[in-house]
């Protein structure tokens, strides 16, 4: 079978938090949404939308204010038509955390292989911290790992970890199948 390889990273931070991930082409944007969070380490609480050429694409039962096709008959092999060679992904409307997903290439998958994290950098910033400009900030408190606050409190949903690497691994098979990605802590030093 044939999977695609992708790139996912967030826009606008150095160094980069950056995902590799190998997908069937035939993963709608629906599923691709599930996965995204699940190798970027989000907790899915929040509007997101995905930017494929000049339409957005997102839950087709929210009521949104701006023109939004529904994004679960959009699949990624119809994403990358026309020499589209990449496409955005925008998390938490507030924040605004936005991911660019490239087309690497295409491979030959194993034998039941079916989606796979198989590289990536960086722990993903925390949930509500403000976007990149909290994230990027030294004043950016709620972003700091320990930080207390009353949408911020730490340890809720996820390890304290910001900026260490991601640890991925293979997949299982069946519809639930997603990614095992483990966050590993900050090393020593790091901001």
């Amino acid at each position: 079978m044939l999977l695609y390889e992708i790139r996912v990273q967030l826009q606008d931070i150095q160094p980069p938090i950056w995902r590799q991930l190998k997908v069937r082409p035939q993963t709608s944007l629906a599923r691709l949404h599930k996965i995204l969070q699940k190798a970027m380490g989000w907790t899915n609480s929040h509007l997101h939308l995905f930017k494929v050429g000049d339409k957005e694409y997102g839950e087709g039962d929210f009521d949104w204010d701006f023109e939004v096709h529904d994004y679960s008959g959009m699949r990624l092999e119809d994403a990358f038509t026309k020499g589209r060679k990449s496409f955005l992904y925008e998390y938490d409307m507030g924040d605004s955390w936005r991911h660019e997903i490239i087309l690497l290439g295409t491979v030959e998958s194993a034998e039941g292989e079916r989606i796979a994290c198989i590289a990536g950098a960086r722990a993903c910033p925390p949930e509500d911290c403000g976007g990149v400009t909290g994230y990027l900030s030294p004043a950016g408190g709620a972003c700091r790992p320990g930080a207390r606050g009353p949408r911020h409190a730490a340890g809720v949903g996820r390890p304290p970890v910001r900026p260490g690497g991601v640890r991925c691994g293979q997949g299982g098979q069946g519809p639930q199948a997603i990614v095992t990605v483990t966050l590993l802590p900050a090393p020593a030093g790091s901001p």
